[in-house]
Formats: C-alpha cells, structure tokens, sequence
C-alpha cells in the first residue's frame, strides 16, 4: 500500500482529495498562519478552531457529514465572533452566508444595511442575489424598522436586527 500497511493512514491519505480537506486547510490556515493575508480577520482577531478539529481532518469530516454537508454549500459560524467548532458551525449556500457577517469598520449606524447617504437614512438588502435599496428615511431607527419590516414580509434568512 505503501502507508505501511496501516489502512487507516491509506483512507486520510485518500481523503485529501476530498472538497472537505481544502475547505479544513484554508479554515486553519486563517486561524493560525500570520503569513496569510486574511489572518488578521481570523486569528488575528482571536477566531480559533476547536482542539478536535484542528488536529484532525478526520473528525472534521465526520462532523461534516453528519451535518449537511453538500456541495456548493460553505461552512458558516453562527456567531461570527466566535470559532470554528461544532455548536457555532452549519453548512449554508453563499448567499446565506453572506446574511451573517460582522459590521463592516465603515459602518457608522452600527447596523448591518442602514447607513447614511448624501441627505437620509436607507437600508439596503440582498436576496437570492437580488439587491432591494430604499432611502429617505428620517433616521436610523425608521430605515431599521423598515428593512426589518421587509424581512418579515418576504420570509428572508436575514436576522432581525435591533438598536
């Protein structure tokens, strides 16, 4: 076999042709090699994998798939402050994944999609890759209630968000 004849180093050696093993190398990469330019959004701000993960693929694959894992879908932490482990983790399509991200530095509202342009308040959101964008809101409040309004309506994935 040439692994020695140990079967089981045979099938972690097979399964690094897996999509799973270079979403697990990139997701440890991020959070512990400071060469890497998106360092400083993982582990830089402290984003760590779990023990059992980072060092074993084979446990992470397993998790994958007892969790939904498919192609196309992306690994997401729920709480995107926290780290890559199994209760902050789910497989999600990229447009999902785009819902769940932490307030960009240029936001002054502090909510995600309300900002303030040229004379008002707007909100803006992304559904199934369409962009809805309204503005003239009197304050950040009433673009909140708005945007949270037409997530209601239309049965988004997108959080509801409050001051």
């Amino acid at each position: 076999m040439g692994f020695g004849g140990n079967p089981m180093k045979y099938e972690l050696h097979r399964l690094r042709y897996h999509p799973l093993y270079k979403t697990w190398l990139n997701m440890k990469q991020r959070c512990t090699n400071p060469r890497r330019n998106d360092y400083q959004y993982y582990g830089g701000r402290g984003i760590a994998m779990c023990d059992e993960w980072l060092e074993s693929f084979q446990a992470f694959y397993d998790w994958a798939m007892d969790n939904g894992w498919k192609k196309r879908l992306t690994i997401d932490r729920l709480n995107v402050e926290g780290n890559y482990c199994p209760e902050n983790c789910r497989w999600v399509s990229r447009t999902v994944q785009s819902q769940n991200r932490r307030k960009q530095k240029s936001n002054t509202s502090g909510i995600n999609g309300v900002r303030f342009q040229r004379s008002s308040w707007l909100y803006d959101i992304t559904v199934n890759g369409k962009r809805t964008k309204k503005w003239g809101f009197p304050s950040k409040e009433a673009a909140l209630e708005a945007r949270n309004q037409f997530i209601m309506d239309n049965n988004t994935n997108h959080q509801i968000q409050k001051l």
